[in-house]
């Protein structure tokens, strides 16, 4: 898959309901000096928490890190035997790299989905990657709202991923984004949306 111009684009591959401890994207390129952005979220029915995978690799040499070692994962659904969460990885390749990116989970989940975004230009060598999170665990709000930190600037891309328990019920972005993608099945959904 080719990635397209200066504005953040995105590549989308899920696994639908069929058991899996990994998920595979399509063939990608990702390009030396670019930024990439790997949303993997994770549905369990045995009442077990979603745990951030193990590892999250292109091509088998090019390692994403998580964002943050604490807030990069994310747990919504926690309440019942279906539970579901999300964790954001990040990767700078030196070179150039082709391959499919490879998540990998130290358990089986019913479903997994990958988001990933890249960003051609635009951000610092050293990207400030700020990770603000909310849950909500009861399945009853409508509107998530984020307050970032004063480290954010003016003129600065938010990328903002959104997981939900379904895609039944669409993830609006705010006007002030634009939506990049949203998928999912009945059981898990990631949406991406970005604003400059």
């Amino acid at each position: 898959m080719a990635w397209a111009g200066a504005t953040p684009t995105s590549h989308e591959d899920q696994l639908d309901a069929t058991a899996g401890t990994t998920i595979t994207s399509d063939s990608v390129t990702l390009t030396a000096g670019r930024l990439y952005l790997c949303a993997v979220s994770g549905h369990r029915s045995d009442s077990v928490n979603f745990a951030a995978p193990s590892s999250v690799v292109c091509n088998g040499t090019e390692n994403f890190a998580i964002v943050d070692a604490t807030d990069g994962t994310v747990l919504f659904d926690t309440s019942s035997a279906s539970r579901r969460g999300m964790s954001v990885f990040y990767a700078i390749p030196a070179g150039d790299v082709t391959g499919t990116i490879v998540a990998t989970f130290g358990a089986t989940y019913a479903n997994l989905e990958m988001v990933v975004v890249e960003v051609s230009s635009g951000f610092d060598a050293t990207p400030f990657l700020q990770v603000d999170k909310i849950a909500d665990e009861d399945g009853t709000g409508t509107t998530t709202t984020l307050t970032f930190g004063s480290a954010m600037g003016s003129n600065t891309l938010v990328v903002a991923f959104i997981g939900n328990d379904t895609t039944g019920a669409a993830i609006e972005p705010d006007a002030a984004y634009t939506e990049l993608i949203e998928a999912g099945n009945t059981n898990i959904a990631i949406a991406a949306h970005y604003s400059t």
